[in-house]
């Protein structure tokens, strides 16, 4: 994750995307819900955050590496529902990346 990660950072998000597929990212977000549900509490919040950033990120590096019906799909999952399911989510599933 740690090469991904510099990847996005620098914006190579077509470089990003080797090693994780578009399945995987789906996962995460319907998955996520159950898979916290049994968690206490205080990790509850910790992997709700875990999750909503890695679903943003993807996010972006779909859209940046031109998948964007992909990202179309994966930002629809994400956001009707995300308030249900994260409740501290963000207001919306897009965020400007630090220093853009």
């Amino acid at each position: 994750m740690i090469a991904r990660s510099s990847f996005v950072e620098a914006r190579r998000y077509a470089d990003a995307l080797i090693g994780e597929s578009f399945g995987q990212m789906l996962n995460l977000v319907e998955a996520g819900s159950q898979q916290l549900a049994r968690l206490d509490a205080p990790l509850q919040a910790m992997g709700r955050r875990t999750v909503i950033d890695e679903t943003l990120t993807n996010i972006e590096v779909l859209t940046g590496a031109g998948k964007l019906e992909e990202a179309r799909i994966l930002t629809e999952k994400f956001s009707p529902s995300t308030h249900r399911r994260y409740p501290d989510s963000p207001p919306t599933a897009c965020r400007p990346r630090a220093g853009t």
